[in-house]
């Protein structure tokens, strides 16, 4: 049915302008509602709009300061002119009643003078499995979306990454940052970084070795996506399957790009850091072995060609992959371990193309560890991430019992072939954290645990207090002095090792001291003995 809405124009000043108001009712019986898990609707109008279902607010759209029926409200950064706008909403099955249920929208105009006042339900259905966010929930700014002032006045990342200077200057540990003459052996290599990216790149005999494969598959694609294998053979395949078949909205909408993007700009927060670095990457200096160089070329030449005049430091792959995959062991910490492996190996294979050095790895990491960070220390954001992880969680039981893994999620992954071995996957982890350089800056220095780092464990270590959970990031950290350590008060966020915290056996006792892998700790996180 349709209605043409008529305006009404009295000629009054202050706010006063026309306004719509629709309603509907329909009818659920118990079942259904049990059976459908919610609604799922869309509305299409023009200006604002604001739906409920039995008096509950679902949803609005440029309403934010709408206080009464005759007031209009200009759209936040628009003239309140173009097309109609959809908004998406979610009816939770919880704001559903058995019998009658109405639904009631309002409508705006932008304006007194505007005339094009329009609305549309356009569907309302049973959801299908998990219900998304709304567009509202994902388009709302949290305060980890501004990142913080840096000490110096300028680009925080590029502040936070600082200690690059150090390992720029130190000859053993990194080159010049200049091309090397064409026909330089590899013995002739002095700098740690140089050897480590030849020695892993030269590795693979020829394109068809699997490991050239999978580097190239992880370089072209979503971290979140290519990293399922990290989750085991059968819940790696369950959790991919998922994805490909829309069953996980959430977790994909917040991996996909929520995490580490803001509602209004889609731009890395790493970039400008690495135009302020802007060192050659390892197949500009060192050259193809083609060309009398040191490098095999695994990936086209147009891919080298479209990052030849890019920073190097610090990686944007690896700091995608990280930001992703730490979020990812936290929805599902029984598997941090070998997720955060995976992580690993996702930038590793940025080396094995010889795009990036182990000190952009480094690099990569601590921005992708900042990330996480910052939006589980958000209680805003922080709500986002534990309803994915009840969603994950969720869907991932359901479906291990469909396919006759397990009756539950923990008894899927007992059962299940690991990434690799707990005790495996932290020795690859830890040994990924540096590369085994040798330690460059001040030695033995007090532990040192970046403020909100504790958050990180939450989901781990939820029985444990903040402070507590900050001894044992304390207790399982790297001695100082490693290539990117920081000395100063913020906390060194190359030091810490996620994977040993967040499987670190832990026993708390009465005078706030801790036991840590068998270790009695004071809070410091520094061994009593």
């Amino acid at each position: 049915m349709r209605t043409r809405l008529n305006l009404h124009k009295d000629g009054s000043t202050g706010d006063t302008v026309e306004a719509y108001f629709f309603r509907t009712d329909f009818t659920m019986d118990r079942a259904t509602i049990d059976a459908s898990g919610g609604l799922v609707g869309t509305v299409v109008h023009d200006d604002t709009v604001t739906v409920y279902l039995n008096g509950r607010r679902l949803a609005g759209r440029n309403d934010g300061a709408i206080t009464k029926n005759l007031q209009y409200q200009t759209p936040e950064g628009t003239s309140g002119q173009g097309d109609p706008l959809r908004t998406a909403f979610v009816v939770p099955a919880s704001a559903l009643r058995a019998g009658t249920n109405t639904l009631a929208v309002e409508v705006h105009q932008c304006d007194r003078t505007s005339s094009d006042a329009y609305f549309r339900l356009e569907s309302l259905v049973p959801a299908q499995g998990s219900l998304p966010f709304t567009d509202e929930q994902l388009s709302t700014v949290h305060d980890s979306d501004r990142l913080p002032a840096a000490p110096d006045g300028g680009d925080y990342f590029t502040w936070l990454l600082r200690s690059f200077t150090e390992a720029r200057d130190t000859p053993s540990l990194m080159g010049e940052n200049q091309a090397l003459p064409a026909g330089t052996r590899y013995d002739e290599l002095t700098a740690l970084n140089d050897r480590t990216v030849v020695d892993i790149n030269n590795a693979p005999a020829d394109a068809t070795d699997p490991e050239v494969h999978e580097a190239l598959i992880d370089g072209r694609s979503s971290p979140y996506r290519t990293m399922a294998d990290g989750l085991g053979a059968r819940l790696g395949t369950l959790y991919a399957q998922a994805l490909r078949n829309g069953e996980l909205p959430r977790t994909e909408a917040l991996l996909s790009g929520r995490v580490e993007h803001t509602p209004g700009s889609s731009a890395d927060w790493y970039q400008t850091a690495k135009n302020t670095y802007q060192y050659k990457r390892p197949f500009v200096r060192m050259g193809f072995t083609d060309e009398d160089g040191l490098i095999k070329p695994w990936d086209s030449r147009g891919g080298y060609d479209g990052l030849a005049k890019d920073g190097s430091f610090p990686s944007g792959h690896t700091s995608h992959g990280y930001a992703q995959g730490i979020v990812l062991a936290t929805l599902l910490p029984e598997l941090a371990p070998q997720i955060l492996a995976r992580a690993s190996e996702y930038g590793e294979h940025r080396i094995l193309l010889a795009f990036h050095y182990p000190t952009d790895i480094m690099g990569g990491r601590i921005v992708g560890e900042r990330t996480a960070q910052g939006r589980w220390s958000d209680p805003g954001f922080r709500t986002l991430l534990e309803q994915a992880q009840d969603e994950l969680r969720a869907v991932l039981a359901r479906k291990c019992r469909e396919s006759g893994a397990g009756d539950t999620l923990a008894r899927c992954i007992a059962h299940d072939r690991p990434y690799l071995p707990t005790d495996e996957a932290l020795d690859v982890y830890t040994h990924r954290l540096t590369y085994g350089f040798p330690r460059i800056g001040t030695k033995d220095l007090p532990p040192a645990v970046p403020a909100g780092a504790e958050d990180l464990l939450r989901t781990a270590l939820p029985k444990l207090s903040a402070a507590q959970r900050r001894t044992v990031l304390a207790a399982t950290q790297l001695p100082s002095g490693y290539a990117l350590d920081e000395d100063g008060a913020p906390g060194s966020w190359q030091r810490l090792n996620l994977a040993a915290a967040m499987t670190a056996k832990v026993a708390a006792h009465r005078d706030g001291t801790l036991t840590v892998n068998g270790v009695h700790v004071d809070r410091e996180g520094v061994p009593t003995h």
